[in-house]
């Protein structure tokens, strides 16, 4: 990965200096910027902080609209926890109900932030935005072919740890430093001739988008798992939801699959002090001996799923829906999905033909690609003094 952390680094460092000197020269009131967590949008936030500009931060809702984050990222742990906090002690109205039912009983959560919520007179209806990467993976009600239901079977939900590793600043507690650590240590002291127990460990479906496999994923599959212990790989076809319903037991590090396990009436255990173990509906263990004793007693009872259902209304109805845009159902997000007053906006021919002519020039990319590397080379050097 060394170019590609190198070009990052440059990119990064580019765009840092040019929103310093824009900065500098106009003072905008404020910025908007997407989402923050990515090399190319981190030195934009960085450049706002340094020069007390105001920014907001900009990500898809769950309902379909669209969220923001006032001089913060939609990764801060601690913001979300207290917008989350203060829905919770509110009643629900008839209406905020039925949005939290949606989310489960319509399988919000698969889709991502791929659907459209329309609300009709008293109804609501989920319209489904195509996403050709996730509409191709099908799913089938069926099991792994080693299920025993004479057995306890527990279903374990890892989570992507690399998308959290890039927002260091927005931290959590967590029961175990890592999630190898936890499967090792959960699994082992499981490990007994009269237990009962099974372990199927569901790996993050992310994994299988990644044009390379990432670290993380390499070292959890290449785990020695002993007899107790199986993996649910991501190129699976096993359904989630009816994984969850035939399981005993669901333990998760963050994954919104505990949000929709406990709802469904599934005891189940977080292994981080995340969002969702918060809630009365989950159980949150605060360390490893707590934990161990949870997971493996097959008496525990589920929890009221009251406070599941809240949080399935509060992502419902935390985005913003636009007034004059709107997502063509019939095009996936890969393709532009998006139109202004029902029209899709398309640049110029003069535009496109501008593009051709100059920005895919030969001689002009020569020209440039000849500036990059005597860039690179000044900050290698600039680098190494420093």
């Amino acid at each position: 990965y060394e170019k590609q952390v190198s070009n990052f680094i440059i990119s990064s460092s580019r765009i840092y200096f040019c929103m310093n000197r824009y900065i500098k020269k106009y003072i905008p009131e404020l910025v908007y910027v997407y989402n923050g967590r990515h090399a190319l949008e981190q030195p934009v936030i960085a450049s706002c902080k340094e020069n007390n500009i105001n920014f907001i931060t900009h990500e898809f809702a769950t309902n379909g609209g669209y969220r923001l984050c006032n001089n913060t990222q939609p990764q801060d742990y601690s913001e979300r926890t207290k917008k989350i906090k203060e829905y919770l002690k509110h009643d629900l109205t008839d209406s905020e109900y039925e949005k939290g039912k949606i989310y489960f009983e319509k399988r919000v959560g698969s889709r991502q932030c791929h659907i459209t919520l329309v609300r009709k007179k008293n109804d609501y209806k989920i319209i489904e935005n195509r996403w050709n990467k996730l509409d191709g993976v099908k799913k089938r009600q069926v099991l792994p072919d080693n299920w025993d239901f004479k057995k306890y079977n527990i279903v374990i939900f890892t989570s992507s740890e690399l998308e959290k590793k890039v927002v260091n600043q927005y931290t959590h507690n967590k029961i175990y430093d890592n999630q190898i650590n936890a499967i090792t240590h959960i699994i082992n002291a499981a490990r007994s001739p009269h237990s009962n127990i099974h372990f199927y460990i569901k790996l993050h479906p992310s994994y299988k988008f990644w044009d390379n496999s990432p670290q993380e994923y390499k070292n959890i599959v290449n785990l020695e798992l002993p007899s107790n212990s199986s993996f649910i790989f991501p190129e699976s076809q096993i359904d989630n939801y009816f994984l969850i319903n035939k399981s005993n037991k669901v333990v998760c590090f963050r994954s919104t699959a505990g949000l929709e396990s406990s709802y469904f009436g599934k005891p189940t255990i977080f292994l981080e002090d995340h969002i969702i173990a918060k809630l009365s509906s989950v159980y949150y263990p605060h360390d490893q001996n707590n934990a161990i004793k949870l997971i493996l007693n097959e008496n525990l009872p589920p929890l009221p799923n009251t406070d599941s259902i809240k949080y399935g209304s509060y992502l419902m109805s935390e985005g913003i829906l636009p007034k004059y845009y709107h997502r063509d159902p019939n095009v996936p997000y890969e393709q532009n999905w998006g139109l202004y007053r029902g029209r899709k906006v398309i640049p110029s021919a003069l535009t496109l033909l501008f593009i051709n002519r100059f920005i895919h020039n030969q001689k002009l990319l020569f020209i440039i690609r000849k500036i990059q590397s005597l860039e690179k080379n000044i900050y290698n050097i600039l680098y190494k003094f420093h």
